[in-house]
């Protein structure tokens, strides 16, 4: 597990960032104006949501937003485009819905990057609870091991010791009738 490393982008300088647990919450540090910005686009794709967005400006309050100025990173009304010079002085000009649609998506896929890591996370748990597990099951395997080894021991050696008390009494028996044989033959020998 100590090997595994995510490499993750920054938004902003684009730079690479190894992490060595994928744990993003312990590894990195809070990124504010980032962290506004999604904020920000969370209450736009509620606005855009229920259409309720609405210019601002000046004397044209209440003209809804249906443009996107890439060059100046806006949202206009109608009339800002058209007054505000976003058209004449070269802007990249897009239909709101179509940018809110792009924010929307990519605050989507940080949520569902971020429930991928929580997952990671859970796993990488889990799979630290299994090794536990699977350690703590290996070692009352070895203990009991060495129990059992040890009792096997312990009877095999009484089990030995019995073994040679049986056979010395009985060579002693043996001996003791080959004497009473030998004897009997001497005293049969010594009749005849």
């Amino acid at each position: 597990m100590k090997g595994i490393k995510f490499r993750i982008q920054c938004p902003v300088d684009k730079k690479p960032t190894y992490l060595k647990s994928g744990k993003l919450s312990q590894e990195l540090t809070i990124n504010y104006s980032i962290l506004n910005g999604v904020n920000s686009l969370l209450e736009e794709k509620q606005d855009a949501k229920f259409n309720t967005r609405y210019c601002r400006v000046g004397g044209h309050t209440g003209e809804k937003i249906n443009f996107y100025c890439n060059t100046h990173s806006q949202f206009l009304c109608q009339v800002c485009l058209l007054q505000g010079g976003h058209l004449s002085s070269g802007c990249v000009v897009k239909p709101a819905s179509e940018m809110i649609a792009h924010k929307i998506m990519e605050t989507e896929s940080k949520d569902l990057i971020e429930r991928v890591d929580m997952k990671i996370d859970d796993l990488l748990g889990t799979q630290m609870q299994a090794q536990m597990v699977y350690d703590g099951c290996i070692g009352n395997f070895e203990m009991m091991k060495k129990q059992v080894l040890a009792l096997i021991e312990d009877d095999s050696e009484d089990f030995l010791d019995k073994f040679k008390s049986s056979w010395e009494k009985e060579r002693a028996r043996t001996r003791k009738m080959v004497d009473e044989l030998r004897q009997q033959k001497k005293a049969m020998e010594q009749s005849y």
